[in-house]
């Protein structure tokens, strides 16, 4: 998989996880990609976690830089800082689920705690 393909995977998923703050849903996805991308995903609520603190501009920079809608960034962060303020880690959980019927791929659904 090239660069920008991962990049762009990764960006998409993160979006998709943290949309589902406000109603507590879980995305499907394969155990590969949610391995792949749960350490990117965890660093980045992290950085939003900091808007809160003296770091506001530097936060909200390097979350538009890595999702690529501001809109999208200025509308969650304060959910993402409001909710995790107390944790310092371990924000995802990967829940496995059988294998996929069409090519066998393990399956998971990925959430946030």
């Amino acid at each position: 998989m090239k660069g920008g393909h991962r990049k762009s995977l990764f960006m998409n998923l993160s979006k998709s996880l943290i949309k589902t703050i406000s109603d507590d849903k879980k995305i499907k996805t394969t155990l590969a990609k949610a391995k792949a991308f749960k350490p990117k995903v965890e660093r980045m609520i992290t950085t939003m976690k900091g808007f809160d603190s003296d770091e506001k501009i530097a936060s909200v920079r390097r979350a538009v830089s890595f999702f690529g809608d501001k809109e999208f960034v200025m509308k969650h962060i304060s959910l993402v800082s409001d909710k995790y303020k107390d944790r310092n880690g371990g924000y995802t959980r990967i829940i496995k689920l059988p294998r996929r019927k069409s090519d066998g791929s393990k399956m998971c659904f990925v959430e946030l705690v």
